[in-house]
């Protein structure tokens, strides 16, 4: 009972503070407004992850609506949902419009959340990862756990994600793994693995279909 009343009471303080035409205003409280696509994203998966959603009666499906809307607006023609931001707020952004579409089956979502995919497939690098900008040159792994995990909301949700897409994607991880303590660095050879840094990489390798692993595992 403590916990649903935490969640509803935090629900609460999303929709009191949710502007009208449907973001959250990241400058109100010492962000910047690059981020208003990241900051919809996470509140919806907040909504969505309490069983509301914009198409069930109940007494936030206003707010989800307002949201789904105003970051629907916000995606160029490509597909592009990052805003004034970098690829972090359009992995996130895409999370919600895959795991929406996935939950309601809403056909008006499916072409936004597949346009959405299609540019993280187009931005994968050669060596396998993403990096700040939706083009395929550099890669480190905080920026590719995070469209990982889009793409594997996307399958989930029935939009397709070609195979080569993930296999490239578990070969970078792998890359990024020491091989001494079995912890997950930045970059390839570059840094000290950390915490932060082996979740993201098992979680990534989890999503890839590779939860049993030896280097998952370790």
């Amino acid at each position: 009972d403590a916990t649903e009343r935490a969640i509803g009471l935090a629900l609460e303080w999303l929709s009191r503070h949710q502007e009208p035409d449907g973001r959250w205003d990241t400058k109100k409280h010492g962000g910047g407004d690059q981020y208003d696509t990241a900051s919809a994203g996470l509140a919806l998966l907040c909504y969505y992850g309490w069983g509301v959603s914009h198409d069930k009666a109940g007494k936030f499906q206003g707010n989800v609506k307002k949201a789904l809307k105003w970051l629907i607006s916000q995606q160029k023609e490509n597909g592009d949902l990052r805003g004034k931001g970098r690829m972090y707020c359009h992995g996130i952004a895409a999370i919600a419009l895959c795991e929406a579409y996935g939950l309601t089956e809403d056909p008006t979502l499916r072409e936004p959340a597949e346009k959405a995919i299609q540019l993280i497939v187009s931005a994968q690098s050669k060596n396998g990862g993403w990096r700040y900008n939706p083009e395929p040159r550099d890669a480190d792994l905080s920026m590719t756990v995070m469209h990982v995990v889009a793409l594997n909301s996307a399958r989930e949700a029935g939009i397709s994600v070609p195979d080569a897409t993930i296999e490239k994607a578990t070969k970078y991880v792998l890359s990024c793994q020491d091989e001494d303590s079995g912890g997950f660095r930045y970059q390839p050879g570059g840094g000290e693995p950390g915490f932060a840094r082996s979740a993201a990489g098992v979680m990534s390798l989890i999503m890839c279909g590779q939860l049993r692993h030896k280097a998952t595992q370790r």
